[in-house]
């Protein structure tokens, strides 16, 4: 099994980031993240997307905030906050998490 790439904790990364492979962010991105593939976006719990990010999946843990677009599923954990404007084919919103912004649902998860 392959470890994702992670931005650690303490850690920011400002600009693009672009990526086909698992990514965690248990730090900050400020930008942008694009994911190609059928890599999943990990933003862990105390870590920080601020940006626009288009990608296959993305599961949240701590916070996001930006437009996001996923061509499969969205998880919004318990604890975790998602603002902004959310394109998925696949949504969930555990109990305790909470997504802040207009959400469009785009159908049937799509590969690439």
């Amino acid at each position: 099994m392959t470890r994702p790439c992670v931005i650690e904790r303490g850690a920011r990364f400002e600009g693009i980031l672009a990526f086909d492979a698992d990514v965690e962010i248990a730090g900050e991105l400020v930008g942008e993240a694009v994911g190609y593939g059928a890599s999943v976006l990990a933003v862990a719990a105390g870590g920080r997307l601020r940006g626009d990010a288009e990608l296959h999946s993305l599961h949240v843990a701590g916070e996001v905030e930006g437009e996001v677009r996923a061509r499969g599923k969205i998880v919004v954990d318990a604890g975790a906050c998602a603002r902004g404007r959310f394109f998925a084919a696949a949504l969930e919103v555990r109990d305790g998490g909470s997504i802040d912004g207009p959400i469009e649902m785009t159908g049937p998860a799509q590969e690439g």
